[in-house]
């Protein structure tokens, strides 16, 4: 019974971790200008030249101004973006993102067989 007890809390607590690391996003090393930014028209991290990060679900150019936006309750907010305060900008890769994701998603479930075979071995082993 406790044996049980412990596979499902070990399965349970892994399928958490998968999830809540499914929306992991990876971006570029190399830094981008906002013009290049725009025209990826990807999620974006800006950081500032205090060092605070801002994540867009993209950036857009109206008027010769540029404004990331950033979903909030459903709604998008666009918010002006000052070219002096910016230290650097990334641009998502969707590609490393992807491999991530499914990678977390593998090592996870693999972790969740390897534990169950151990307990079911151990379990076997007592009997």
């Amino acid at each position: 019974m406790r044996i049980s007890n412990l596979k499902k809390r070990f399965v349970c607590l892994f399928l958490v971790f998968t999830l809540s690391f499914q929306s992991c996003s990876v971006y570029k090393k190399t830094t981008s200008t906002l013009n290049e930014a725009e025209k990826a028209n990807l999620k974006t991290l800006v950081i500032t030249t205090d060092n605070t990060k801002h994540r867009y679900s993209r950036i857009i150019k109206i008027n010769d101004n540029y404004y990331g936006e950033v979903k909030t309750k459903g709604k998008i907010e666009t918010i002006l973006l000052s070219e002096e305060e910016i230290k650097s900008i990334r641009i998502l890769d969707k590609t490393s993102s992807a491999i991530g994701n499914i990678a977390i998603v593998l090592v996870s479930v693999g972790g969740i067989y390897l534990i169950v075979s151990l307990i079911e071995l151990a379990n076997w082993a007592s009997n």
